[in-house]
């Protein structure tokens, strides 16, 4: 089905990402680097465009359990940072920031630098510790 709806509205494929989305998850390819994560981010931007935040929070959530199921802890902590804009665009920023802390607490234990594009107000307030390879305190 997905690769009919790929066929039939690929000058306007944006527009179906939701239904791709849906088709690609229903075929159980559920690879975090596969297309239902894919479809589901582009599904999940799509809706939030257009102010559909229910839309956009169903799409960003089912992005980060496929990443959880396939233990991709970057692709989760991206679609949960997705998700925690959508929730504070949405009307529901405590809920938001909740997540974004949480994902960008985990991302310092992972990666030292992935929180530091993130806005002080949602960097983790955890102590500057040495992670394992990294030189500096983070």
């Amino acid at each position: 089905m997905a690769a009919a709806i790929h066929d039939v509205h690929a000058d306007q494929i944006d527009e179906h990402a939701a239904r791709l989305a849906y088709h690609y998850r229903e075929a159980g390819d559920l690879r975090a680097d596969g297309p239902a994560y894919v479809w589901s981010m582009r599904a999940g931007r799509r809706a939030g465009q257009l102010l559909a935040y229910e839309e956009a929070e169903d799409q960003y959530r089912a992005a980060a359990r496929i990443a959880e199921e396939d233990g991709d802890v970057s692709r989760r902590i991206t679609a949960e940072l997705e998700l925690s804009e959508v929730l504070t665009r949405s009307g529901r920023p405590n809920t938001g920031h909740e997540i974004a802390s949480a994902a960008a607490a985990e991302a310092s234990v992972w990666k030292c630098r992935s929180t530091r594009s993130l806005p002080p107000s949602l960097r983790p307030t955890v102590p500057a510790r040495r992670h394992s390879g990294c030189r500096r305190r983070c």
